[in-house]
């Protein structure tokens, strides 16, 4: 306990132990829900679309690669914004405490223009943090309507050569974008959570 400041402490008791306790739920609903959403979608994927089902061979590994940056770089971001706000706190403690002597030599001005470019830097970094993770969703995006155009592509080639039949070709990418959705639901619907976890 004592290496951690009484700000720090503020910081821990509230928003982390609300953000791990959204981050169990979040986990324990989804935990069982993504793998039997992906399993079920590989196997039907497989059983309607034959060879084509090989596109989630690359569009799958493709998918966790990408989530995984994001999640990298929007969790170190996490860990400075809580940084950040652990100074913000630790600065509104010291105002509190020492009110009596910052107007004696009147601070006032001085502590003001501290409080403000703390508040300032941890803007930043938040708006930085948000903008890395606003590219989840159109990353996700691209790579849903690449695989549909792919297995579309491949699909139509041999239902050309009637190797596969039309409602076949229908099925297979809802089945594929199946797939997909259960590998990306739980980094999406959680990812506040879980980069909040992170810096624990």
């Amino acid at each position: 306990m004592d290496q951690f400041g009484t700000a720090s402490l503020i910081t821990r008791s509230t928003s982390d132990i609300t953000n791990v306790q959204n981050f169990l739920t979040l986990l324990l609903r989804v935990g069982l829900l993504a793998p039997m959403m992906a399993i079920a979608g590989l196997i039907f994927s497989a059983s309607t679309g034959g060879k084509v089902s090989f596109v989630l061979l690359f569009a799958i590994p493709v998918l966790l690669i990408v989530l995984t940056i994001i999640m990298i770089f929007a969790s170190r971001y996490s860990i400075r914004l809580r940084r950040k706000l652990d100074h913000i706190n630790h600065l509104f403690l010291e105002t509190l405490e020492g009110v009596r002597v910052i107007r004696a030599f009147n601070k006032q001005k001085t502590e003001c223009e501290r409080f403000e470019n703390s508040n300032e830097d941890y803007a930043m970094t938040a708006m930085t943090a948000g903008r890395i993770t606003s590219i989840l969703m159109p990353a996700i995006s691209v790579i849903f309507g690449v695989t549909t155009a792919a297995v579309l592509g491949v699909g139509s080639y041999y239902v050309e050569l009637g190797a596969m039949e039309v409602g076949s070709l229908v099925a297979n990418p809802d089945f594929s974008i199946q797939s997909l959705r259960a590998e990306r639901i739980c980094p999406v619907v959680s990812a506040s959570e879980w980069r909040s976890l992170v810096q624990l």
